[in-house]
């Protein structure tokens, strides 16, 4: 009798286990940058597509605990954040990838807009200075002066654990966002999300500035947490995709 084919090979994914890293690499269609953030020591941190590193600014420490063995160091952002050489330009697919621990209600994972012009699509956590969102629930919003448009989870995870959080954009040129173009993904499963800020916001989005990585783009709204493989992709990554990166590092793939 024939033997079924795995479930990962039904959507064209390895059907063996990987490092972390090497299966972020492995999803390379679209992939702009990865940040492991696996430093034992100092500020400067690589960028493994070899596209430009991120550089820390204010009180961050290289090489704390990882969330398991696949991943064994994190950086710690306290009062600081980190500069990318990444700029979001036209940007309809995105996916936004790390490992986070926090017990912060709020802060933002992964931001680049400034006080004027231009915003960013944004990853965040909990709740914003206009009180949409909630304490510790991760948010994926369009994020601007004045202009602010995302979708918020049910549940929270401020719990000091780490997660593993994915942030979906899947909208097209001159769309206004609706609940159907986000989703956000924690630990491996997609969650239910609900409409937090109201603004009528289209595609393309396009940062005003280079993203940071545990601030908003304008050295604010930092989030006190540990972070580890931070990636980003102009494409939208999809269901099997960010379940099989999931599994890369917490169990056997067979």
């Amino acid at each position: 009798m024939p033997v079924p084919p795995s479930p990962l090979a039904v959507f064209g994914l390895p059907q063996t286990k990987f490092a972390y890293e090497q299966a972020v690499l492995r999803l390379s269609s679209g992939l702009k940058g990865l940040w492991s953030l696996q430093e034992t020591s100092g500020t400067a941190f690589k960028d493994s597509l070899g596209l430009g590193g991120a550089t820390a600014v204010g009180t961050v420490t290289a090489g704390q605990a990882g969330p398991n063995a696949s991943i064994p160091y994190s950086v710690n952002f306290n009062t600081g954040y980190a500069n990318t050489g990444y700029q979001q330009a036209s940007v309809t697919k995105y996916t936004f990838a790390c490992w986070f621990k926090t017990t912060a209600n709020s802060g933002m994972l992964f931001g680049g807009r400034s006080n004027v012009g231009l915003g960013s699509l944004s990853a965040f956590i909990g709740t914003d200075g206009a009180g949409f969102g909630g304490n510790g629930r991760p948010r994926l919003l369009w994020d601007a002066p004045g202009v602010a448009a995302g979708y918020s989870t049910l549940a929270a995870y401020h719990d000091g654990n780490w997660h593993h959080g994915v942030w979906v954009c899947d909208t097209a040129p001159g769309a206004v966002i609706v609940q159907g173009h986000m989703r956000i993904h924690i630990d491996g499963a997609s969650l239910p999300i609900i409409r937090q800020d109201a603004d009528a916001t289209a595609a393309p989005f396009s940062s005003s500035g280079p993203m940071q990585i545990a601030a908003d783009g304008r050295n604010t709204s930092t989030l006190v947490c540990n972070l580890a493989m931070v990636s980003v992709w102009e494409r939208v990554l999809s269901g099997a995709e960010i379940a099989w990166l999931y599994r890369c590092a917490t169990v056997s793939n067979r």
